[in-house]
């Protein structure tokens, strides 16, 4: 997909904390004059989902991934999930993406049915 539908990003863009919330992570060494906060490098986010728990994704660009993003990005994802009363989350990962199945099973995931023989669903306890 070249360009996300419009109805995608403002889903993405609704991030209010306590439904959706994001951790953005930057690398601050990067000076960039159209962001001084630094190279936006990896977000991890929850989206609300009014049928069950809040679903998690963790997205980081691929020169930096094995460096400890995802995990530092996760941990105050969590915190700050736990700090606005969310007690459960999930994640639905591709069976071959190892390095999200790493992660996530850091954090003592347990595995549920997903239905999909392509896609392992995690449920984290916060």
């Amino acid at each position: 997909m070249r360009e996300l539908p419009e109805s995608v990003l403002e889903r993405l863009a609704d991030v209010d904390g306590v439904h959706n919330g994001a951790i953005i992570a930057f690398d601050a060494a990067a000076h960039l004059p159209d962001h001084p906060e630094g190279r936006p490098i990896g977000v991890a986010r929850w989206m609300g989902n009014t049928t069950g728990p809040p679903e998690l994704s963790v997205t980081v660009i691929d020169e930096y991934q094995g460096l400890g993003v995802g995990s530092r990005m996760m941990d105050a994802l969590l915190a700050l999930a736990r700090k606005r009363g969310i007690r459960r989350i999930v994640a639905d990962v591709l069976r071959e993406n190892t390095p999200m199945r790493s992660l996530i099973n850091r954090y003592r995931a347990v595995v549920q049915p997903s239905g999909d023989p392509r896609i392992v669903r995690y449920r984290v306890d916060i």
